[in-house]
């Protein structure tokens, strides 16, 4: 047997040497274990494999090998080279391989041979609740035995591991939010390759807040309910529309508070959208809520105007926002010079010219719009004087109007001369008005007023007055009867 110690005797006609010193001893050559046929096992065990080296010696009954700890389960010399081995069942890996028997030292061959375990797939069940507690079934190879096998998921410990066969194994997924994790199996003191399961933790969804309404100045505290906000505080973020709260405060999986933030904007029902999102490890995963945030108002109130435009305006009212937005001013159909927003409380406007009475004031926010009543007038048209005093009682004449407040353009115009209209009225421009008048009885003084966008005249000191030509008798026809 190799590496054995062996003293030398000799016999000379049946009598036997004496050994000085124990000087006559031998050392037969050590065995070696060099290579093995198979280093990558199946957990199965039921493989042959080769086990190659050096001195194994004779054939003997004694002779076995060893995979780990665990001796294969039979074990059969070939040669002083070469014996073979049935593997047995096993998960570890980095296994020994060690040549045993009737020698006086034992041979290993170190890490020689690995168990294959791995998971193929996994994650039955696509959607998993961020509470967990839902069992998925994994695929792959996990041994002949449940000794010490658990998973993981992500970077936390299933609720629970079942071995069911080598092929074949259950966790029971723990609370999370990741968006897809990867499933990890452990035998033992190894670990296998994760694998990216198909499945998914419930994105967060929104479904109730704790009021409808939230002023745009912001700091009120907005509750929000709903569900797959996680189990532990994962840095829940929310937002309302584009502006994240001030700060965000996770309470439950199904509650969360938000500190509402200034916006910019006034904006109403299905306008302000309020999301709520978690780190996962593609990113962030959202859901949105439609939520009515407060209407911005605005003060209904009485403006007199003039007629050239030019002045400012300011418009007060409520929840117009914390900054300055895009916004805009109408007076009546004509939009402002320029709007500027001042506080959340007013805005500016210059007005544009224009004429006529009972115009509504309307203040676009976003793509809402709140109108300020209809007590917007522009100045009143005013006739302070005709380009002549009299006209033909057979009508047909043109007058020229004289005065203010006319207009800038060319506005719905009317002329009058007393009650009756003018044939035809033009206007000229903001000061004058061209009419040609209607025929009237003689001898009659006509007042002359006009119209501009249905807002009536006021006439300086009776001075808008015309007087018909008197009748005078020149002939008749016979002077004799």
């Amino acid at each position: 047997a190799p590496f054995t110690r062996a003293s030398v005797s000799c016999t000379v006609q049946s009598q036997k040497s004496t050994n000085a010193n124990n000087s006559g001893t031998l050392i037969y050559d050590s065995l070696s274990v060099v290579a093995v046929s198979h280093v990558s096992l199946p957990t199965t065990g039921s493989m042959q494999i080769f086990v190659d080296g050096v001195n194994f010696g004779a054939y003997s009954d004694d002779q076995y090998v060893q995979i780990g700890d665990r001796n294969c389960t039979s074990s059969l010399w070939l040669s002083d080279s070469s014996l073979k081995c049935l593997v047995p069942p096993g998960i570890s890996e980095n296994n020994s391989v060690t040549v045993a028997g009737p020698y006086e030292t034992p041979a290993s061959l170190s890490a020689g041979v690995t168990y294959a375990v791995n998971v193929t797939s996994g994650a039955s069940t696509i959607l998993v609740p961020t509470t967990g507690g839902v069992s998925v079934a994994l695929v792959g190879t996990f041994g002949m035995s449940a000794s010490s096998v658990a998973c993981r998921v992500g970077g936390t410990a299933a609720e629970s591991s079942l071995w069911t066969s080598d092929s074949s194994m259950s966790c029971v997924i723990p609370a999370g939010v990741d968006a897809s994790p990867s499933v990890t199996v452990t035998f033992e003191t190894r670990k296998t390759a994760s694998i990216a399961a198909d499945m998914t933790f419930a994105k967060p969804n929104a479904t109730s807040l704790s009021q409808n309404a939230v002023a745009t100045t912001g700091g009120s505290t907005l509750t929000v309910q709903g569900t797959g906000f996680g189990m532990v505080d994962a840095t829940v973020r929310s937002r309302l529309g584009l502006t994240a709260c001030v700060a965000t405060v996770w309470v439950a999986d199904s509650s969360l508070m938000c500190r509402v933030p200034a916006f910019a904007q006034g904006t109403g029902p299905d306008v302000l959208a309020l999301a709520v999102s978690l780190p996962g490890s593609r990113g962030f995963s959202t859901a949105s809520l439609s939520a009515n945030a407060t209407r911005y108002t605005v003060t209904s109130s009485s403006w007199s105007l003039p007629a050239t435009g030019g002045s400012v305006l300011t418009v007060f009212g409520s929840n117009m926002g914390m900054a300055s937005p895009s916004m805009a001013v109408r007076v009546g159909d004509s939009a402002c010079e320029s709007s500027a927003w001042v506080s959340d409380s007013s805005v500016l406007c210059t007005i544009a010219a224009g004429a006529g009475a009972g115009h509504a004031v309307r203040v676009s926010l976003a793509e809402l719009e709140e109108q300020a009543g209809s007590g917007a007038s522009y100045s009143q048209p005013e006739v302070t004087s005709t380009m002549r005093s009299n006209v033909p009682a057979t009508g047909g004449a043109s007058v020229l109007l004289h005065g203010q407040n006319f207009g800038s353009t060319g506005y719905s115009v009317g002329a009058r001369l007393g009650d009756t209209a003018c044939e035809s009225s033009v206007w000229t421009s903001d000061s004058a008005i061209s009419c040609v008048s209607p025929s009237f009885a003689p001898f009659t003084r006509a007042s002359v007023s006009c119209t501009v966008q249905s807002q009536k005249s006021t006439n300086a000191n009776n001075s808008g007055t015309l007087i018909y030509d008197s009748l005078s008798v020149v002939a008749v026809s016979h002077v004799s009867l």
